[in-house]
Parts: structure tokens; C-alpha cells; sequence
């Protein structure tokens, strides 16, 4: 399956009106705090549900030296997390993931700062709207789960490679592995450089935007609950894919 252009690109209005407002690091510092604590979904466990109001996860601002991201903001590092995908062995595709690095803020951006296996929680939510800009350079292999509860539900990967190109893959966990023959693989788009992105899982439908391209589009997820959502990088032959996060925003849809 390839990926399909869309009309325009998704707006970030709101986003770019709150960096208007944000003057130095510390203050981006404090709209992500207190964004998290607007919206209902203000502790690090996900105990809230998220609201239907758009919260600001991450908001990057020019700042200097390397911070790691810290633990009690909205977006929660993680250091256990662990699972076997579903081509473990490849040299490219996701296979078996143990956390062993970390994400931190450099210059402003949000990046892996240590180690290989990097992941951090976005948010817990069923049904849900997130959007954000990211950059991705080079090679290396990203993922995002959703529905992640216990070592059950969905993986939305993709690798960026010198001569294979750059496929996409969904599959379903259980255990803490992806199930083989529920792994699909969809060509035809490389991310690169700073995007504009958007995720929406709706009544068990994925559907990732990248720029004015929708990658997947009502992709079904027929096994999805309510559960994590996470982001990380994976190594490869060529180590993880550098990516840079400069915005993120969520919001649960009814």
C-alpha cells in the first residue's frame, strides 16, 4: 500500500500562538507544566482521563546545554520498557526493544540524548487526536504504540534505509510481542527533514499524516482499547533514526 496526498496540511494554529507568548526556555517550561494540570490528565500515571480540549505536551524553546527530560513533567521517560516486534533478528525492521537510553531537551528540541533504545509515554487515551512537528534525518528505525497496556495492543513503526527505502509497519502485541501474521507492511514515504504530523485513532481506525501526505488512512485496529500511547527510537545497522520533536499537543476525541 502507498501513501495518499491530502487536500492541505493540518493547521498548528494554537501552537504557534502559545510560542508568541513564550520568551525563554523556562517559560515553555511552565506552559507544558500547567497544561498538563488544565486538561484533566495532569499526573504522570494517566490516573485522569484526557479531556476533549487540546493540552500542550511540548513546546520547544531556544535554550542551552543538554537537560534530560524530566520526570515529572507531561511526557514521562521510560527505562523498563521492553518487548520483542515483529522481526526480531532483522537488521532494520523492530524487533527486540529494551530500553537502555534517554530522551532530552537540546537547544530546545526534544531528542535521544543517551543510548540506542529510547522511548518516552505521551499520554493514555482511547480514541484521541495528536498532533505535533518533528524532525527526522538520516537512517535508523522510530516507532509509536498505542493501546499499550500490559504488553497488549498496536506498534505503528517505520526504518529509513540507505538502499530499501523507508516502509511503515503495523502490528498487534500481546505479551509483550508482536504478533507475526498481524504485521503489515505499507511503502511509499520517507520522512525527512521538519514535518508537521497528525495521529487519530477513532473507533479502532488509525490514520498518520505526515505534511500534506496521509501515510495510513482508516487503517483498522480491530483489537484496540484504551492504553499508553508511546514514542521511541530503535536501533539498527544504522542505529536509531535521529529525531527532533519541536511540538506536541493531544486531545481525546468523543
Amino acid at each position: 500500500m502507498r501513501a495518499v496526498a491530502v487536500s492541505a496540511m493540518f493547521p498548528l494554529t494554537a501552537l504557534a500562538m502559545i510560542a508568541i507568548h513564550c520568551h525563554d526556555a523556562s517559560a515553555q517550561e511552565r506552559v507544558s507544566t500547567e497544561s498538563g494540570s488544565a486538561d484533566g490528565d495532569s499526573t504522570a500515571s494517566g490516573t485522569r482521563p484526557l479531556s476533549t480540549r487540546w493540552k500542550v505536551l511540548y513546546l520547544g524553546r531556544r535554550s542551552r546545554g543538554v537537560r534530560p527530560l524530566p520526570s515529572t513533567g507531561p511526557l514521562t521517560p521510560l527505562d523498563d520498557l521492553k518487548f520483542v516486534g515483529a522481526d526480531p533478528g532483522h537488521p532494520f525492521y523492530l524487533g527486540h526493544f529494551a530500553c537502555d537510553g534517554r530522551w532530552g531537551i537540546v537547544s530546545g528540541g526534544l531528542q535521544r540524548i543517551e543510548g540506542s533504545n529510547a522511548a518516552f509515554r505521551i499520554a493514555r487515551a482511547e480514541n484521541f487526536e495528536l498532533e505535533g512537528r518533528a524532525q527526522m534525518e538520516k537512517y535508523g528505525g522510530w516507532f509509536l504504540l498505542v493501546g499499550w497496556d500490559q504488553g497488549r495492543g498496536y506498534s505503528i513503526s517505520s526504518v529509513t534505509m540507505k538502499e530499501s527505502g523507508s516502509p511503515w509497519f503495523i502490528a498487534e502485541f500481546r505479551g509483550d510481542r508482536a504478533i507475526k501474521e498481524t504485521n503489515h507492511r505499507y511503502d511509499g514515504f520517507e520522512w525527512r527533514n521538519e514535518q508537521p504530523f497528525r495521529v487519530r485513532v477513532v473507533d479502532r481506525k488509525l490514520t498518520f499524516e505526515v505534511g500534506a501526505i496521509t501515510v495510513l488512512d482508516q487503517e483498522e485496529l480491530s483489537n484496540y482499547s484504551e492504553g499508553d500511547i508511546i514514542f521511541g527510537v530503535y536501533d539498527t545497522r544504522y542505529g536509531p533514526r535521529p529525531v527532533r520533536i519541536r511540538a506536541l499537543r493531544i486531545r481525546a476525541i468523543e
